[in-house]
């Protein structure tokens, strides 16, 4: 059976990190737990469970506080999960059936089914919803994205698919939903906008200007409509609602952006 390591990222998780370690226990041999200074409970919780190692830096994005993580981990493999996730039983099974067979350069994605407010969603874009998160640990890395980062897996990786699924506690009121969108939202914009300066693209503000007023309600008529949000009810409607606002700020945040940056230069 080959060594497998599971890396979780935390900061203020204490609702969250508890369930999430203890769906670990008994599938992985080691925990490597990076947190950006948490002020809650969250220290605290984590090193109740045994074969966690417990690190605290400061943030400095998601790929790199994973890279960090990847580079503490022993083991020849690593399983990903985020704080406010927890295997099933049956993905726990499933993980110790499927460590029996690694071998090389494989690696595996799951599902995600994701609570949102007190319910699954079964629709709006979210289910399913497949991330990449079992590799080797030699040859990958996490692509350096400030947002919605992926792994670089070695070449010639051979890519499979979990059947079952990780259990995802999202957000837990509508609130909580909103504040984090407008978090990935601007760093959403702080992204684009430094690709599109690298490749020297004109008239940016008009741009970003233009596809604020109009990719929003193109993500509301997919995520309601196309994705079939409606059939998650009240939930759905938020969900939908919420993604088209999340796009208006990114473009209208890449436009501010790009407009200050025009007025520093002048």
């Amino acid at each position: 059976m080959k060594s497998l390591g599971a890396v979780v990222i935390t900061f203020n998780e204490e609702k969250n990190i508890g369930r999430c370690l203890a769906s670990l226990e008994g599938v992985v041999d080691e925990i490597v737990v990076v947190d950006s200074f948490s002020t809650d409970a969250t220290e605290s919780i984590c090193k109740k469970f045994k074969n966690v190692l417990f690190l605290q830096r400061e943030w400095t994005g998601f790929s790199d506080q994973r890279n960090f993580a990847n580079t503490h981990i022993q083991s020849e493999y690593i399983l990903t999960l985020d704080a406010d996730e927890e295997l099933s039983s049956e993905m726990q099974s499933e993980v110790l059936k499927v460590r029996e067979k690694l071998s090389g350069n494989t690696a595996y994605k799951i599902n995600r089914l994701t609570h949102y407010c007190g319910r699954w969603i079964q629709h709006s874009g979210w289910n399913p919803d497949y991330q990449l998160r079992l590799f080797p640990r030699e040859g990958s890395s996490w692509d350096g994205a400030s947002v919605h980062e992926s792994v670089i897996l070695p070449e010639g990786a051979t890519l499979h698919t979990f059947q079952s699924r990780v259990y995802h506690f999202s957000y837990s009121s509508v609130k909580d939903h909103m504040l984090r969108a407008v978090k990935y939202s601007q760093l959403g914009a702080e992204q684009m906008v430094q690709t599109s300066l690298k490749k020297n693209k004109k008239n940016l503000c008009g741009l970003y200007l233009w596809k604020s007023v109009t990719r929003p309600w193109f993500r509301f008529f997919k995520t309601y409509f196309v994705k079939r949000g409606f059939l998650d009810g009240y939930h759905g409607f938020c969900i939908s609602v919420i993604a088209s606002f999340g796009v208006f700020l990114k473009y209208f945040m890449a436009y501010e952006l790009v407009r200050n940056t025009d007025n520093t230069d002048k």
